[in-house]
């Protein structure tokens, strides 16, 4: 089966979404050309599609959906900011959820579950 392809705008909303439901600020890169039709056609080529700062951390992510790959100016962005050791995440929800959990986040708890009424403590 074929999952049907979710676009980059979509993507990079669900990243936004997780960033701030986590307490990271969030900046997306990109500008509106100047006759508003389009996002990101008049900044530097390489530049990251979003700047997340939380817990004291940068986070660069280069927002892609399934299949996206990096151009040579994302490359050569993406091993600049490794070499600075400046966290820099390539793809969508998913890619970010593990950064993050690899990072510092608690793994998540499972409340138990309630006795039934009647059950003793």
């Amino acid at each position: 089966m074929t999952l049907p392809r979710v676009t980059e705008k979509a993507t990079q909303a669900q990243v936004v979404a997780l960033l701030h439901k986590v307490g990271f600020r969030v900046w997306t890169i990109g500008t509106t050309r100047p006759n508003g039709d389009h996002r990101g056609t008049c900044q530097s080529p390489g530049l990251p599609d979003l700047l997340a700062f939380g817990r004291g951390r940068l986070l660069v992510v280069e927002v892609k959906a399934r299949g996206g790959v990096l151009r040579p100016e994302q490359v050569a962005f993406r091993a600049e900011c490794q070499a600075a050791g400046v966290a820099h995440v390539v793809g969508g929800v998913e890619d970010v959820w593990a950064w993050l959990n690899r990072m510092w986040l608690p793994a998540p708890r499972v409340p138990a579950p309630l006795p039934e009424e009647g059950e003793a403590d």
